[in-house]
């Protein structure tokens, strides 16, 4: 339990407080870190947390996760905040003063800063050749500076494209984007050895008909303040899910969960329980909630191993809109790469009309509503949506056509049209209607069941909703049959209810459809699972494997491929993941980039009570 209140207390949330501000002064002094080196600043009267990020090129929400001290975005007077240096200047103005951080190599530092291995040993006299880098080391990189004079007089845009190299740019990624060759670079630019970039040349790049350039890569001579014509601008189409452009859509990435943990209305519980002696439990939905998280959690120190910043976020964000309407506004989202939630229909819907970033991408742990992935782009379900489910049940039934299929019914007008749906799909699959029976329930019992049930077959009642009371009285009508061959197929949640014998579920050989098939015997499953008890002191659901997953697998597609990844998903949709096999597919009528997994698997009670899997089928 103290466990379980760690975290709640952790996902408590500053707010944003903005007062008058004053002039801000670089601090002189600095520490090394961990190998990171930072400013300490010594904040004056009237400094804001803006008015200091502003002056120092920070970024708030990296100074506040560097600061913990720091509380609802506000200072104190004469606090010691960190601040990171990236790219310090040297006394002189002449060279870029870097401190080496863990996982820095010299080539890939050479490769950034635009020099030879050689020329950085003539900077860096003190560092031995050959030899690794030692975290925390100052050391030093040229300042590469344009000279208008040395550049040409008359720039020829008719014919040339004037391409100013900037950091982390090759040259085989120049050939690609221009469709030209090394040879034809160095050509024209008799410098150009064909090897070596150096930040901050210029390249003249010739132009060839019948490429364009998109808007990422239009480009405009500064140097000599030509404006290009949109007819003079090219567009090089450019596959994000090639391998060679992988890793090249920069390092740092912004990943946002929004869940309801109910943190304020969980803690009132616990004391209220603990007040009256009574067992404290969470309410169910933060248990699921923490699980999910837990399961993130264990995935993310995956990517430590990466060249790569994945900032993490979390709010809780309660069953209203509030938080999420705070968050657009405040345009805490506008940076974000991808989302993580939210677990609400209603929350959903808000996030997706509202949120004005374009370019994230939402995974949906929770929702299961295939309206959502028709509705919005770039939302992804990681359970099976409900047509995803609907259409495994029919191939279900097609493998044994000679069961009678009994589709529940229930009163609501939801619970209508998916029993419809049911009910077309296995018709469908089966070819006739002669064993697919719509059975009514009337909210307490199931019309006319002894008269439909027939002995000497199997009969599967398909349950596609389940509030706790109507299963309960499902269960009741089934359990009195006998003499029959009974199955009920249902969602795993029917699982918890407390309200349900457990020698009902055997008596119907209750059986479940889900997205998830952990395999305990896998290496990868053991390990997590090592994992997650050191960690967490207890076994991971199923929620937290599919969280491992989740960001496992779409995580490291976001590294690889940039925000561009669901484009990907089509050529590669498939995860063989410790919660079983996923497929990501997008069926007809989705809207951009919207997938949802389709991969189901059914579960059936033994008389052990044990499940076994009968869909889809294990070859022997």
């Amino acid at each position: 339990m103290k466990k379980i209140l760690n975290i709640l207390l952790l996902l408590t949330l500053p707010v944003l407080y903005l007062s008058a501000q004053t002039e801000v002064e670089i601090s002189t002094e600095k520490v090394v870190i961990d190998g990171y080196k930072y400013y300490l600043h010594t904040v004056a009267s009237g400094q804001t947390l803006y008015s200091i990020c502003k002056k120092y090129n920070a970024n708030e929400d990296e100074i506040l996760k560097l600061n913990t001290d720091i509380q609802n975005k506000t200072l104190k007077l004469g606090q010691v905040i960190k601040i990171p240096i990236v790219d310090e200047i040297s006394a002189d103005g002449t060279q870029i003063v870097y401190t080496v951080k863990p996982g820095d190599t010299l080539y890939a530092l050479c490769r950034n800063y635009g020099i030879t291995e050689d020329e950085f040993y003539v900077l860096n006299p003190n560092i031995k050749k050959n030899k690794p880098l030692k975290i925390g080391v100052e050391i030093n990189f040229p300042i590469k500076v344009v000279n208008d004079k040395d550049a040409d007089p008359v720039k020829d845009t008719s014919n040339f494209y004037y391409h100013l190299i900037e950091k982390g740019e090759t040259v085989y990624g120049l050939t690609r984007t221009y469709n030209v060759t090394k040879e034809e670079l160095m050509a024209v630019n008799p410098d150009f050895d064909g090897i070596k970039l150096l930040v901050g040349d210029v390249i003249k790049i010739p132009k060839k008909e019948n490429v364009v350039i998109d808007t990422q890569h239009q480009l405009l001579d500064s140097l000599a303040n030509v404006n290009i014509k949109p007819e003079d601008t090219v567009k090089v189409v450019v596959d994000v899910c090639d391998e060679k452009q992988w890793y090249t859509h920069g390092k740092s990435f912004e990943i946002v969960i929004l869940l309801p943990f109910e943190t304020g209305a969980n803690l009132r519980n616990l004391a209220n329980q603990s007040d009256s002696k009574r067992e404290q439990r969470l309410y169910q939905i933060t248990e699921k909630m923490i699980s999910f998280y837990s399961g993130c959690l264990i995935s993310l120190e995956q990517f430590k191993t990466f060249d790569v910043n994945l900032n993490v976020k979390v709010y809780d964000i309660g069953k209203d809109n509030s938080v999420i309407q705070r968050l657009i506004e405040d345009k805490s989202l506008d940076n974000t790469d991808m989302i993580i939630g939210p677990a609400f229909r209603s929350q959903v819907d808000y996030l997706n009309t509202n949120l004005t970033n374009e370019k994230a991408v939402v995974l949906l742990p929770f929702i299961d509503d295939a309206e959502v992935l028709e509705k919005y782009d770039n939302n992804i379900m990681l359970r099976p949506s409900t047509a995803m489910v609907v259409d495994a049940v029919a191939d279900f039934a097609a493998l044994n056509p000679e069961n009678l299929y009994f589709v529940i019914q229930g009163t609501t007008e939801e619970q209508i049209e998916i029993a419809g749906k049911y009910k077309d799909a296995l018709v469908a699959k089966l070819g006739s209607e002669a064993n697919v029976v719509l059975v009514r329930f009337t909210g307490k019992d199931l019309a006319s069941v002894k008269t439909l049930v027939q002995k000497g077959r199997e009969n599967i009642f398909i349950l596609p909703f389940n509030t706790e009371t109507s299963c309960t009285n499902i269960f009741l009508d089934l359990f009195p049959l006998k003499d029959y061959d009974v199955t009920l197929l249902a969602d795993p949640a029917v699982l918890e209810y407390e309200t349900i014998d457990p020698g009902y579920y055997s008596r119907v050989k209750f059986s479940y459809y889900t997205g998830v098939n952990v395999d305990y015997k896998n290496d990868a499953t053991k390990k997590f699972v090592a994992d997650y008890r050191e960690t967490f002191l207890c076994e991971p659901d199923e929620f937290a494997f599919l969280a491992y997953d989740a960001i496992s697998y779409f995580g490291l597609r976001l590294v690889r491929f940039g925000n561009d990844f669901t484009q990907c998903i089509s050529k590669n949709n498939s995860n063989a993941g410790i919660a079983g096999f996923q497929e990501y597919n997008s069926k007809p009528g989705f809207s951009p980039n919207s997938f949802s997994n389709s991969k189901v698997y059914i579960f059936t009670l033994q008389e052990d009570f044990s499940f076994i899997q009968v869909f889809p089928q294990i070859a022997e």
